[in-house]
């Protein structure tokens, strides 16, 4: 009686383990990221850079914003629709919070910083998706490129660019 006790405990545990795993499987390659995404407005760049941060950020936020739509498809391929109007195409990873965008091209102000892959962070509840990415490279790469009057000396006092952004479904 014991040996089948412990066998009915041993087969419920391992039915819940073999659910909980499936389950976890689904969020990870499902996690309700698929679909269209629309920006509620709400997003900011947050900058440091020393005694520079009012100016440095103040022209950042002009330039480097968050898109108005994001469409993420099965495939691990989305497009990103600006404010303007532009779409661009992306290709993605994800994983438990951790998203990766590396769009075909993203101009700013005449410059692609494509080159460099977009990392965010996410979480989804309730429909309604935050993203927050250190977009630090990217702006550093887009300073040595542009050509700005003064480019050189914000990029060595930056250390730090965050841009979030909030979107439902």
């Amino acid at each position: 009686m014991k040996k089948i006790n412990i066998l009915a405990v041993a087969i419920i545990a391992t039915l819940i383990n073999t659910t909980s795993c499936k389950q976890i499987e689904n969020i990870v390659s499902n996690n309700g990221l698929i679909g269209t995404w629309t920006s509620t407005g709400e997003s900011a760049v947050v900058v440091d850079a020393g005694a520079y941060t009012s100016v440095v950020e103040a022209v950042l936020s002009n330039l480097f914003k968050m898109p108005q739509t994001l469409v993420f498809n099965q495939d691990k391929t989305g497009t990103a629709t600006l404010l303007g109007g532009d779409a661009i195409n992306f290709t993605y990873t994800d994983a438990l919070g951790s998203l990766v965008i590396k769009f075909e091209k993203y101009m700013v102000s005449g410059v692609d910083i494509a080159s460099v892959p977009l990392v965010f962070t996410y979480s989804i509840v309730d429909n309604k998706l935050s993203l927050t990415s250190n977009i630090t490279e990217q702006v550093k790469l887009f300073l040595s490129l542009s050509g700005l009057p003064q480019s050189e000396l914000y990029s060595a006092v930056l250390t730090k660019v965050e841009i979030k952004g909030n979107y439902t479904k």
